[in-house]
Parts: C-alpha cells; structure tokens; sequence
C-alpha cells in the first residue's frame, strides 16, 4: 500500500511540471491518470503551483486581427511569442466580441448579441451561459451592458456580474446589478447603486486578486469633475468606490498590476505616471512611483508586465498601430513581434489588451 502512495506522489510531482496540453494526452493513457488529473486538488495544485512556475506564466497580448477579425491571444515569455491561440472556440459569429480574463486561465466573452460565453482555451472548452430571466426596469431606455469576470475564493465558484444600464434622461444613468454563479448556472439580482457612468474600454477594467474594478466617470460631469474607481469583492459581493489621486482622476488612466497590487498608469500628452493603491474607499492610500517620458508616438498604456516593463500603443510609424514595451530600468523601447506572420497593419488600436496568463485544467462544466 505505501508503495502505491509513493509511486502517485512520484507522479504528482511529475505532472505539475507539465503542460496542460501535456497532461490531456496523458489522461488517455488509463484511468488512474485521468483521474488524478482531473481531480480538483490537483487542478488546483496545477494552477498555484509555485515551484515550477517558470514556464507556466506568460504575457498575454490579446488583440483584434485587423484581417481575419479573429480575437488572438499570443503568449509571451522573455519578449518572444511562445504561441498564438484563438480565443473564438467554436465560436462561427463573427462579431465584436468583448473579452473580460484571463482568471485562472478562463476567459469570458461576450458578443453584443446577448450570448456570454466562458472559455479555456488550453482545454478548448467553452460553454454558452444562460440568459438572465430578471426582468429590465420598466419606462427605462434600454443603453448597454458592462460586465465583470472573477473568481470567488471563499466558495471555490467563478462569478460573472452584469451591469444593465438603464436611463430615463440623457445626463442620468442608472445600473440594474445582476449576478451569474457557474456552481448553480444562474442569474440573481443585487442592489446597489453605481456612483457613476462606467466605462467600457479594455483599459479601463480589471480583475485583480478576487476584485473586479472600473473606472467610473461622475454623474453631471463637468471639466473639474473627478473620475473614480468603483469595485466588486466577488467573495463578499460588495462594492467600494475609490477616489483617486487629486487632480489626476479628470485625466485617462489604465489599470495595472505591480507588486501584486493595483496600480494606474496615468497619461497627459505623452507623459506618463504610475501610482499604486492600498486598500479600497475611504482607506485609500496613493503613492507616486515612477514618471515615464516624454515618449513620442505613443497613443496609450495597455499595462505593466513584472514590474519594469511598460507596455503602450504606439502609432508613430506611417500611423501603423504597434505594441512597444519600455523597461523603466535600461530605459530601452522594444516593439513586440505578435507571431511569425506579423503584419502591423493588422492591429486595431481600441481592441487590444494585455495580461498575466497562466494556463489551467479548471473545467468551466462546473467548478474544480
């Protein structure tokens, strides 16, 4: 019996240094082994592993084919594709699709029809969720949806949240809250009210750490009207909303990840500043880290990648649309090759998004 648990420890150990791709191969060599690795502990040992982490998490640049409309993932390790995968699984719709993730390697998609997907593209899963049977507000225009994707640590269970707006004047927005859990496949109401106008760019929305945040303009805006940062605690399902620094919150601003924690990349002309966060509401504490440029050409941050690495949209160059990185450190500018056929022309500037991707064998048929 002992050396039965040695020999499934010996393979434990083994199996968490593989790929995913690796490891589905593996589960059609016998039962044993599509059991172990399909069992939730080891998917969850799989995900968070620490020791063999090296290969395992990448940059993710997701972007808009200008040509073949397709939403590509490449993946990045030490500035050079690793691979470029397809983020449409299964999808024949060709449309603008909204993309919220990477969160725990999945992915949430939704296409402006009313469909919302969730996708693992290591495991090329995907399943269509169920549309909510809420009603909307009566005597209300109907505007758009937002959306938010993150996982719930205290349950095990990923969590979609949708934000309905509704309006019955043109200066005045107001937000039916509805929430989607994968563990009951439904939709249920929450009430809150949404301190503002949320917007919808990529850059402008992020998951970090169990916390889904967006940038949210005030009501009645005017040209000292200051923008603030509304967030979900996908545990606890409250919202808090953040203040950000004076004077900074009337300029655009992207969310990124530094030291594990949130930060914004402020961005006025082509100077660039990058603050963190600590805590949430009336708690918070800003602090001023780093000033970028003047960087020429340079439309937009997109993030930060392990912590020096800058990435921004640059349409200096026969306004051809190019991701550039810049390392705080040596101060070198590097333009990022997306795969082997790289054609600049091919980026659309508005639809293009950056992330710490960590592939995973968590199933979205249910949670592990």
């Amino acid at each position: 019996m002992s050396s039965c648990y040695l020999l499934q420890d010996v393979l434990i150990e083994i199996f968490l240094r593989l790929s995913v791709k690796t490891l589905l191969r593996l589960k059609c060599i016998c039962k044993s082994w599509s059991a172990l690795i399909e069992n939730p502990s080891f998917v969850s040992w799989h995900l968070n592993d620490i020791i063999y982490t090296k290969d395992k998490d990448f940059l993710a640049i997701i972007y808009r084919d200008g040509y073949t409309k397709e939403d590509v993932c490449t993946l990045f390790t030490d500035k050079k594709p690793k691979m470029s995968v397809s983020l449409r699984i299964n999808l024949t719709r060709q449309c603008y699709i909204l993309i919220m993730g990477p969160c725990n390697g999945l992915f949430c998609m939704y296409d402006y029809f009313d469909d919302l997907y969730l996708s693992n593209p290591a495991t090329r899963e995907i399943k269509c969720l169920p549309k909510s049977s809420i009603p909307c507000p009566l005597q209300h225009i109907y505007i758009c949806d937002k959306f938010g994707f993150g996982f719930d640590s205290k349950t095990g269970d990923y969590k979609v949240i949708r934000l309905l707006s509704c309006s019955l004047e043109e200066e005045r927005c107001e937000y039916q809250i509805e929430l989607y859990t994968l563990s009951t496949n439904s939709w249920r109401k929450i009430n809150v009210v949404v301190p503002g106008f949320v917007y919808e760019d990529y850059d402008s929305a992020m998951y970090l750490n169990g916390v889904y945040h967006w940038w949210v303009e005030p009501m009645g805006l005017t040209k000292y009207s200051e923008n603030v940062i509304f967030s979900f605690d996908m545990a606890s399902e409250c919202f808090e909303t953040t203040p950000l620094p004076q004077f900074l919150g009337r300029y655009g601003g992207t969310f990124g990840v530094y030291n594990e924690s949130l930060a914004v990349i402020f961005c006025y002309q082509e100077l660039f500043e990058l603050w963190t966060v600590n805590g949430y509401g009336s708690k918070v504490c800003w602090e001023k880290l780093l000033s970028i440029g003047p960087l020429k050409g340079v439309e937009r941050p997109l993030g930060i990648w392990k912590n020096n690495e800058y990435l921004f949209v640059n349409n200096s160059y026969e306004d051809v649309t190019q991701v550039v990185s810049y390392n705080s450190k040596n101060e070198i500018v590097r333009i990022l090759i997306l795969d082997d056929s790289y054609d600049r022309y091919r980026l659309s500037p508005t639809w293009i998004k950056i992330a710490q991707y960590r592939e995973s064998l968590v199933s979205i048929s249910g949670t592990n």
